[in-house]
Parts: C-alpha cells; structure tokens; sequence
C-alpha cells in the first residue's frame, strides 16, 4: 500500500496564481499587453463579463474564453509553477503529519499530481516545486494525466488518494483504489487515513494468526 497527496488545491494555492497572474492581464491597458492572442481573449471576457477581473469559481467558463485565456496566461509566465504559494499552511497541516503516520506503518507517502500537458515547464517545476517546499526528490513525484493507473500497486494492494477533485476520486476508485476527498479538512483526512492504516494493520495480524 501506498498514499498519494495530490498538489493544486492541496499542497499548493493553484488558484490564486492564477487569478493573480490572468487579471494582472485583464487589468493592464491593451498596448501593453505583446500576445495577440491574449489581447483578444481579454478584450472579449471585460465585455462578456462587464468588467476586468475574474473569479475563482470562472476560471473554467469558456464563453466568455475564461478558461483558453487563463491557460494561455499561464503558458507564457516562465516561472508560474515553481512560484505558486502553499495553500493555507498545509505543509504544516497535512503533508508532515501524514508522511509521520505513514512512517509508523511502513508506508510510503507519494506526489501524485495532473499536469497541463501543453505546458512544457509545468513538470520539471512541480518536481522542483516538492524539492523546494516538501523536500521531496523526483522519485516521489508523479505528474500525470491518468492517476488511476497507481490506484493499486502490482500484487493488488489498494493506494490511497488524497485529492480535492471528484472526477480523479472517482477514475481512482474505478481503477480499485481508496479515494480520500479533501475540502479543507485537513484533520479529517488524517483521521481517515489513520482508520485505513490501523484497519491494515490489524487485517495483517489476523492473517498471520490464521496461519499460525
């Protein structure tokens, strides 16, 4: 068994990057902005939306173009990733706390995030990013587009999944693992994940006294 912690909207404050970063764009004067492409995507989300910001809960629209114009955003800023902030201390919070009770159970404790694949810098910074913050190397970090595929490891034992994303919880438990949602409960994951280990550990020991 082993446990996965995902990234943006876990570890790290994905979203405020990029709200700081798109209406940064949104807020400067058309000249100065050098990507066409970017000029006109703004140009038509302060007239869709009547006014030159957007909000967490809009960066996925696409009419007004919210969504092409954050990602197009976040493909020019050569240091978007790598500069992202911890997300409400949960480094502290969660990540530490949870490596410590996994330790006590011989278990290891993975970076299991999603990358924007057209993006070429977004891996090798979100890499960099666990060694700088969580000091962590690449070998315990994953990056990819199908989670479900660690779901269990190779002689069947289920992995679990912290992530804040209904769609990957549930790829995860499809694929035969354990999904953990997160939502700012940091304490309640906890909690989870030591039920799930105590649980293991006492699963083993009732194996190894039916074998006695």
């Amino acid at each position: 068994m082993r446990i996965y912690c995902d990234m943006d909207g876990v570890l790290v404050d994905w979203v405020s990057g990029m709200l700081k970063l798109a209406n940064n764009i949104l807020q400067k004067p058309a000249e100065e902005v050098r990507s066409k492409k970017l000029r006109k995507y703004a140009q038509r989300i302060k007239e869709g939306l009547g006014r030159d910001y957007i909000k967490a809960d809009e960066f996925k629209v696409k009419q007004p173009p919210v969504k092409p114009f954050t990602y197009a955003s976040i493909m020019r800023d050569p240091f978007f990733w790598i500069e992202l902030n911890e997300l409400d201390g949960n480094i502290a919070k969660l990540w530490n706390p949870l490596r410590e009770m996994a330790a006590e159970h011989d278990i290891e404790v993975e970076i299991l995030s999603s990358p924007i694949e057209s993006d070429p810098k977004c891996v090798p910074q979100k890499v960099e990013w666990c060694k700088i913050h969580l000091g962590i190397g690449p070998e315990k970090v994953k990056v990819v587009s199908n989670k479900s595929v660690y779901a269990k490891d190779a002689d069947g034992s289920k992995n679990m999944l912290i992530d804040d994303t209904e769609k990957k919880l549930n790829e995860w438990s499809e694929g035969g693992g354990i999904p953990i949602r997160f939502k700012d409960n940091p304490g309640e994951v906890l909690e989870r994940v030591k039920e799930l280990l105590e649980e293991r550990t006492l699963v083993g020991r009732m194996k190894d006294l039916s074998d006695v």
